[in-house]
């Protein structure tokens, strides 16, 4: 299942509504460039960043991850793609 952070398609105009269809294959098809820490202390508890280039299009995936405690105590991460830009710093 794949998750969609509000910003997903604000940010590139390659990536229409129609592709999100495919969206899951797109990102399994994907090739991963980096993972990076946020660059500043976040109120929404994401930790680390990874970003994925499209292998058909001019396209960035950034995907977000970030811990979730569980009632048991334990720690999960998540992951979502947070947004998709032309490119990547």
């Amino acid at each position: 299942m794949i998750c969609l952070y509000s910003d997903t398609l604000g940010r590139a105009k390659e990536l229409k509504k129609d592709d999100l269809k495919e969206l899951d294959k797109a990102l399994a098809e994907s090739i991963f460039i980096k993972s990076a820490p946020p660059y500043k202390k976040r109120e929404d508890k994401i930790v680390k960043f990874y970003y994925f280039k499209d292998k058909d299009k001019e396209l960035y995936y950034n995907v977000a991850e970030k811990n979730v405690i569980r009632g048991s105590g334990k720690i999960d991460s998540e992951r979502f793609l947070y947004s998709t830009t032309k490119n990547i710093i």
